[in-house]
């Protein structure tokens, strides 16, 4: 996905937001979690650029979700980039097309903060959405697909104004639904492309999160019966991000921000204390 920011991003590229596989790159599952009875097992992975939940296991026609607009922390002199969005497909390594829809929280190099909602159908661009966004701000969206018709809404509940569109895909992708905080990457025009760093975003919390399957009927990440993966977020750059348990009925949970450079230093800090010298 080939969305702008603040303009050009790192060595002079424009910075964008890709789901496909050279971004994604979710390593092998490392654990299977407990869940409650009826409720599915949780697999938990790693990856570059996403954190939050995605279900897998039918063809999907709508995904929604509900979250609070967090207050990026922004320091002088280092960009920084965070969005947080709901969307149908993109999780598989082969996937081609994504339908998705959300907000960003980025820091420009001055330290300012821009917040703003967009929504992209990759492969097209991405397309800005005319609406005020603020930290605090309660969101609601959706995507909704039915043949090659993709529907999107996202509504500022906080500020009572809303946004949507309805849009034509050729191959729209709906293997899996998704609940997501993301940090964006940077493409050249031969799109070889590296991820940007995330923005501090302190947590995000997540709520009303359902899913249908393409002839059925909502349902809670946990209890439709699909596959479910919970993503951390380890960016290169040194940002990263956890993901919490779901809430007991299968549709809150809370991705935090985590500083992975200053865990390490705090690490080896730790393990240096009331060492002998040899």
């Amino acid at each position: 996905m080939k969305r702008s920011d603040t303009g050009r991003g790192l060595a002079g590229s424009t910075v964008t937001r890709l789901r496909i596989r050279s971004v994604i790159s979710l390593a092998a599952a490392a654990a299977v979690l407990a869940a409650p009875s009826s409720a599915a097992a949780i697999t938990d992975s790693v990856s570059q650029n996403w954190a939050g939940y995605a279900v897998t296991g039918a063809h999907y026609g709508r995904v929604s979700g509900t979250w609070v607009v967090p207050a990026v922390r922004c320091t002088v002199g280092r960009k920084s980039y965070s969005g947080a969005w709901v969307g149908l497909g993109g999780f598989s390594s082969s996937s081609q097309a994504l339908e998705q829809i959300g907000t960003d929280q980025n820091c420009g190099k001055r330290g300012k903060t821009k917040y703003s909602a967009w929504y992209e159908l990759i492969p097209n661009d991405p397309v800005t959405v005319k609406m005020t966004v603020r930290p605090g701000d309660k969101i609601s969206a959706s995507v909704t697909v039915n043949g090659h018709t993709a529907k999107l809404h996202i509504k500022n509940r906080s500020r009572k104004t809303s946004f949507s569109a309805t849009k034509h895909m050729s191959s729209p992708d709906v293997s899996s639904a998704d609940w997501i905080m993301e940090a964006p990457s940077s493409c050249d025009f031969n799109n070889n492309c590296s991820t940007v760093r995330l923005a501090d975003f302190g947590t995000l919390p997540f709520a009303s999160a359902f899913a249908t399957a393409q002839g059925g009927r909502a349902h809670e990440i946990s209890k439709g019966g699909w596959s479910v993966t919970r993503m951390r977020l380890s960016d290169p750059g040194g940002g990263g991000a956890t993901t919490s348990g779901l809430s007991s009925n299968g549709t809150v949970f809370k991705i935090k921000y985590r500083d992975q450079a200053r865990s390490q230093r705090l690490s080896k800090a730790s393990h240096s204390v009331g060492r002998r010298p040899a």
